[in-house]
């Protein structure tokens, strides 16, 4: 799977999701899209944010300081009440201490319509 960045907005009562996937040239986009969400996607996006724990768990959860040679890295940004959140997590396991943070990022893929086979998102 090439690189991918999966933003969510919220404005007054529009909700969207933004995707990009890098293409295979530098500097071009394969996937360029907004989805716009209905109220009920927005609140199980906020229901997987608060089972991760996201607002006040460890930003870099248990990455500190370690060198991986395969895996992907998961970058979570969030802004809420004026402050800035950031989590870093390398192939959070889905069956671990991070199955919540897994579980948002399967669920936020499903969201942006980009086709991954759940066997190979780690």
């Amino acid at each position: 799977m090439d690189p991918f960045v999966i933003r969510i907005e919220h404005r007054g009562l529009v909700h969207s999701l933004h995707v990009k996937v890098a293409g295979r040239e530098e500097g071009t986009l394969a996937v360029d899209r907004r989805v716009l969400l209905t109220p009920t996607q927005w609140q199980a996006v906020q229901q997987r944010l608060d089972a991760a724990r996201f607002w006040t768990m460890d930003r870099f959860f248990a990455s500190r300081n370690l060198s991986y040679l395969d895996g992907a890295s998961w970058l979570f940004e969030g802004g809420r009440d004026g402050r800035y959140r950031m989590v870093s997590i390398h192939s959070p396991d889905p069956k671990g201490p991070a199955r919540a943070i897994h579980e948002l990022g399967a669920f936020l893929l499903e969201l942006s319509g980009i086709p991954m086979a759940e066997d190979t998102l780690y």
